[in-house]
């Protein structure tokens, strides 16, 4: 089905109310258009949230790094632990961000699903839509990927720091137990 160029008839003044209505109506280029516009907006959200999980990517092997040089070192260096405390902090302030865009991007996904059922009615979902979704379950998974191995190596330096705390005590001839090292955690005492 060729689409006929109306242009001429709408000069001359020859062409139907129906035509010139159906020349003027929002079609598909219109909808493709407006849906890529859409589309537009969200990749700039999509590539702040990438943005946003490279940066806590590389806090997180800068905090890795500055553990392993605390637990490797005989004393503990006050400046390198407040490092690590910044990086801590950075690393949760991004963690929650990025989790907050990361629920908008699924309630307005389950918005647009609900107006396209609505507005469908069948099952059936946009290109846009899928898209979407596709898009939030990967820097949903990438960001809980990079999260549990946050964890991972949190627990790994909470674990090398009992121990060398444990030497340190038994290096200065006081035997410490299980609680004896965790007062002296609570206490920053480190």
């Amino acid at each position: 089905n060729m689409v006929k160029d109306r242009l001429q008839d709408l000069r001359k003044g020859s062409a139907t109310s129906d035509e010139i209505n159906e020349a003027f109506s929002p079609g598909p280029s219109i909808v493709h258009a407006e849906k890529c516009m859409c589309l537009g907006a969200f990749s700039k959200i999509i590539s702040q949230i990438n943005t946003l999980i490279d940066s806590l990517e590389s806090h997180i092997e800068d905090i890795k790094t500055k553990q392993n040089q605390i637990l490797a070192e005989p004393q503990t260096d006050a400046e390198l632990q407040d490092q690590v405390r910044t990086l801590k902090q950075d690393i949760h302030t991004m963690a929650a961000i990025i989790k907050d865009k990361l629920k908008e991007i699924e309630h307005e996904n389950m918005r647009v699903r609900a107006e396209e059922r609505e507005k469908f009615k069948d099952d059936k979902l946009s290109a846009v839509l899928r898209i979407r979704q596709t898009q939030h379950a990967v820097l949903s998974q990438r960001f809980f990927s990079i999260m549990n191995h946050y964890n991972e190596s949190a627990a790994e330096y909470l674990s090398g720091t009992k121990k060398k705390i444990s030497r340190q005590q038994s290096m200065q001839g006081n035997l410490s137990n299980e609680a004896a090292v965790e007062e002296i955690l609570d206490k920053g005492e480190h």
